[in-house]
């Protein structure tokens, strides 16, 4: 079979045989069909079967230039990063813990025969090329011996993931091209991070624990006032459990028409997933109102393995109006519940309420003795009163901005100038 043949090899042979080397043009994966169309493999196989030098100078120049953009400087590096990105039965079988014994023969032949032609074109020299072409072009290195057997790859994926969820656990959705996208700079913060608001926090907390283990798990929506931590809960929760296979797909609000798809999307994956809408609010028309409420109801489309965690300022969720209120509704009242049903149907909502003085105090002390700040309880709570008339109430958001000014203040040694 030529797939599973050295490419240099099987076009030497070829060669001697008096073949065109165009042959290697048959060679496909069977499983790794992405890898087709890769620049790098396309130039692989081009160099292969170039026959003068201004060919080849196109075809390696396409490979070092693929190699070097993706951020690497060996080929089999490059090779191995598009392989545990690939998104194949062989890599979510595996992703879930399945290899060896839940992964059919075929399926493992086929992974198999793939995975050792991926690995000979990584043993590919770019002294070899260049010595054959006289190309003027700087070698792509080869950083050691990196593994491409079938056992070591799903080892990979078990461990990372798979696809576009490789090595990544928050993600936005593209509702117009219908694709996950890794988030690059996730939030990093941890559950010990967030001052106050213990009670809350725990019921978050419990409540995704039970849904990672596979128990009965609500959706949630968290409540409250502005700047008490209800997004940065969610992603210190996320960063909790993400190494026991939870992630997070934001999905932004103009984009809940998609829910459905993104629900079908990820049913495919062997993950816990949390869908988070920050900042989630209707108007008394909006037909994004149904769509929420249909999922959140258990209708026909009803997920395995994801839930809703949803941020709001607003109890209900929908904003109402007084000419709503005034209008010619024969049933007035059935609307307004309608209007208002929506909240009730996430299983838990958490509420954040402002802290009183005595608790906004205390937590910028604490954020203060977090980052060095070596200033008298006078002094920090002054300033921190102060702050808070500035921004219009006393909030952990606020206490956290106060310790960012002073923090650069003292590091800077200029005036803390808050206004």
């Amino acid at each position: 079979m030529i797939c599973n043949l050295c490419p240099l090899k099987y076009n030497i042979a070829m060669e001697k045989q008096g073949k065109p080397a165009e042959k290697l043009k048959a060679c496909r994966f069977i499983l790794y069909t992405e890898l087709t169309s890769d620049p790098a493999v396309a130039g692989l196989y081009g160099l292969l079967s170039a026959e003068d030098a201004e060919t080849a100078a196109g075809h390696y120049a396409a490979v070092l230039s693929a190699v070097l953009s993706a951020g690497c400087d060996s080929l089999n590096e490059y090779l191995l990063h598009k392989v545990l990105h690939c998104d194949n039965a062989f890599s979510r079988a595996a992703a879930a813990g399945l290899y060896p014994g839940g992964i059919s023969g075929v399926l493992l032949s086929a992974a198999e025969i793939d995975l050792k032609t991926i690995d000979n074109l990584s043993r590919l020299s770019a002294g070899g090329f260049i010595k054959k072409f006289g190309l003027d072009m700087p070698a792509w290195a080869s950083h050691g011996v990196i593994s491409f057997s079938a056992r070591d790859i799903a080892g990979r994926y078990r461990e990372g993931g798979c696809g576009a969820l490789f090595g990544k656990a928050a993600f936005t959705y593209d509702a117009v091209n219908k694709k996950l996208l890794p988030v690059r700079h996730a939030d990093p913060i941890r559950i010990e991070s967030l001052k106050g608001y213990h009670g809350e926090k725990q019921a978050v907390i419990s409540n995704t624990e039970s849904f990672i283990k596979g128990y009965p798990a609500q959706n949630v929506l968290l409540y409250g006032d502005r700047g008490t931590g209800k997004s940065s809960t969610v992603h210190a929760v996320l960063n909790k459990f993400s190494d026991k296979g939870l992630r997070l797909i934001e999905l932004s609000r103009c984009d809940i028409y998609a829910l459905a798809h993104l629900l079908d999307i990820l049913g495919d994956y062997p993950y816990k997933f949390i869908i988070f809408i920050d900042d989630l609010s209707f108007d008394e028309e909006d037909g994004d109102f149904a769509v929420l409420k249909a999922v959140l109801e258990g209708s026909v489309r009803r997920s395995r393995n994801a839930l809703i965690y949803a941020t709001s300022n607003r109890r209900h969720l929908v904003r109402e109006s007084f000419s709503g209120r005034a209008g010619d509704d024969v049933h007035a009242a059935d609307t307004k519940d309608q209007l208002l049903s929506l909240s009730d149907r996430f299983g838990l909502t958490v509420t954040f309420i402002n802290p009183d003085k005595a608790e906004y105090l205390k937590i910028a002390r604490q954020i203060a003795n977090e980052r060095g700040i070596q200033m008298s309880d006078a002094e920090l709570y002054a300033y921190a009163e102060r702050f808070a008339l500035i921004k219009g109430g006393r909030s952990p958001r606020v206490a956290k901005q106060l310790a960012d000014i002073i923090e650069s203040a003292v590091k800077l040694k200029k005036e803390i100038i808050l206004d």
